[in-house]
This record gives C-alpha cells, sequence and structure tokens, in this order.
C-alpha cells in the first residue's frame, strides 16, 4: 500500500429492513493520525482514481507482534448520537463513545484479545486495536447488539446483527542474514578496474518459516546496513529486493576503489512489516554479530614487472 496505509475493515452493519446513511460511508477513515485504514477488499494503493477491489485484499496481511486497528461502522438507526454529534463532522469517525450499541469482538484466544477504543456506555466500541501473537489464518469477528431504537431500550438478543467476518494472515517478521564462503564471513576478488561489484551472499535466517506467506508485497524487503572501506566511519545505506524471500540471493553493492570493505546488516523491513510499523532488528531476524557482518577484499591484479635471466650470449 502506498503512503504506508494501514489495512482494516469498514462496513454499516444493517438491520433486517435495511438502514440507509445519512452519507455515504467513506472509503477510508484515520483511526490513527497519519494512518488511512481503508474498506476492506479496496486498494489503497490507487487513491487518484479511486479505490478499486482486488483479490489480494481478501485477507488482511499484518505481522506477529503488530498492534493494529480494527473499525466497523455502526448501524445508524441504533447509533444516532453518533451521526448527529461530534462524530458527525468526518473524518475521523473516532468518536465511538457516542455509539449506543454493544459491539462484541470475538477472536480465538491465541491470537490476541480484541480492546476497545473509546469504549460507550456499554463498555464496547466498534473500534479496536488487536495485538497480534500467533502465526496463522484467523478470523476476527464482530456482532452488533442494538440497546435501543428509537428512544426504546432493548435487549441484546432483540436484533442482533449477522456476524460481520475479517479474514486476517498473521505472517513473521521478515529476516535474512550473511551466509558464508568457504566456512567465513569474508571473500574477496581480483580486478583490472576498481570500479566493480562486490557480490555478498543472503540467505534466510532461521526463523523465516512462512515468510511470504502467501503475501504478494510481503516479499519487497528493505535491508538497512553501513559499509566502511578500510577502517573508516561507516555509511549508512539501505537496499531494496524485490523478490527477496526463503531462497538464498547474491547482493551486489558497487564500488569504486581497490581496498577492504565492511557491510554490516542493522534492520530489515518489508512491505507488510511497513504497514504494520516494524523494523526488525533482533539476532534472531538479522543474525547474530558474526552473521550481520561481511568482509570483502577488493584487489589489484598485480603487474609485475621486467622479466631476467642470463641471456644466450653471456
Amino acid at each position: 500500500m502506498k503512503n504506508k496505509s494501514f489495512f482494516s475493515i469498514i462496513l454499516g452493519l444493517v438491520a433486517a429492513g435495511g438502514i440507509s446513511l445519512a452519507q455515504a460511508p467513506p472509503e477510508s477513515v484515520e483511526l490513527v493520525t497519519g494512518k488511512n485504514h481503508y474498506q476492506h477488499g479496496h486498494n489503497a494503493a490507487f487513491p487518484s482514481t479511486g479505490n478499486k477491489d482486488t483479490p489480494r485484499e481478501d485477507k488482511d496481511s499484518v505481522m506477529i507482534a503488530s498492534t493494529m486497528h480494527y473499525f466497523v461502522l455502526p448501524a445508524e438507526d441504533f447509533n444516532s448520537a453518533y451521526y448527529s454529534g461530534a462524530a458527525a463532522a468526518q473524518p475521523p469517525w473516532t468518536n465511538t463513545n457516542e455509539t449506543k450499541s454493544q459491539f462484541v469482538w470475538k477472536l480465538k484466544n491465541s491470537f490476541g484479545t480484541p480492546a476497545a477504543v473509546n469504549q460507550n456506555s456499554t463498555g464496547t466500541s466498534p473500534h479496536v486495536t488487536v495485538q497480534w501473537s500467533a502465526i496463522g489464518e484467523v478470523e476476527l469477528k464482530l456482532v452488533e447488539e442494538p440497546k435501543e431504537y428509537k428512544g426504546i431500550t432493548l435487549s441484546s438478543v432483540v436484533c442482533p446483527s449477522d456476524t460481520v467476518r475479517i479474514p486476517v494472515i498473521v505472517i513473521h517478521q521478515p529476516s535474512v542474514k550473511f551466509g558464508q564462503v568457504n566456512s567465513t564471513y569474508t571473500d574477496s576478488k581480483c580486478v583490472d578496474d576498481p570500479n566493480t561489484n562486490i557480490k555478498l551472499p543472503l540467505i534466510p535466517a532461521t526463523v523465516t518459516g512462512n515468510f511470504g506467506a502467501n503475501i504478494s508485497d510481503a516479499d519487497e524487503v528493505t535491508i538497512s546496513y553501513t559499509i566502511s572501506k578500510n577502517g573508516a566511519t561507516a555509511t549508512p545505506a539501505t537496499a531494496t529486493f524485490p523478490n527477496l524471500r526463503v531462497a538464498s540471493k547474491d547482493w551486489e553493492i558497487p564500488v569504486t576503489d581497490w581496498g577492504k570493505y565492511e557491510v554490516t546488516i542493522t534492520a530489515i523491513t518489508d512491505r507488510i512489516a511497513q504497514k504494520c510499523n516494524i523494523t526488525t532488528t533482533s539476532d534472531a531476524h538479522i543474525g547474530t554479530s558474526a552473521e550481520r557482518t561481511f568482509t570483502y577484499l577488493v584487489v589489484p591484479k598485480p603487474v609485475p614487472g621486467p622479466r631476467y635471466h642470463i641471456p644466450n650470449r653471456y
């Protein structure tokens, strides 16, 4: 997604007989300052031409250990104060304490617990956060239970909504480390021209597991690193790989001079990690201190001097 927009679901819950919104549901809501949450199934990559349905967003893709926001637009006829009060000045639709319904969120325990944001008088909210704590596929579910209608108090069982389902895939954080050359984290090349590329082997760290996990965008990995020459102060830089998954890959870095180069990985992130505000720096994901630094020697090809031997006419 562009603009690092988060992904959530926004649906108007409609009771039997139909509920008409006073205004069209928004394409996105700003639940967190600077973070747009788009309607489920819509592609936030094309805001200039209108959001488009796309199969790749049939499931919300998130990283383990991330905390994500989810929101369902409440039914208007049962939450009139929400639509006529401060929340009516959209965006951001965040004054959920003005809602009247009870919002029952359910999630398999091992994956996390939905936490209400801006609770209403029932102690619930159509806006929750989830800190994802397990790898796999799961559904986040919601039922809206109206508590009043046209000023008449209702029992929760009178007219509950159908279950709203948000399918979620929780994947591992990205991971990578340097591979070895002849059992060492060093290599060298002999060249005539110092303008060359040094080639560093990359392999997934052992935690990777289902690194890509069926997510077409998760493979766009960005590595933060430093590079120094001949012991000088290291310079920070980044490199992005469009197809770095579980397979090993050679990382080529252009250099312009002979010498000893030391490259150290400092962090790793990818498209889904960026969506989840995760940049990984742990040993489990970028290797131990030995595994995250690679030394490369670029050596000029030696040019021997004149040849000498005893002349035949000695």
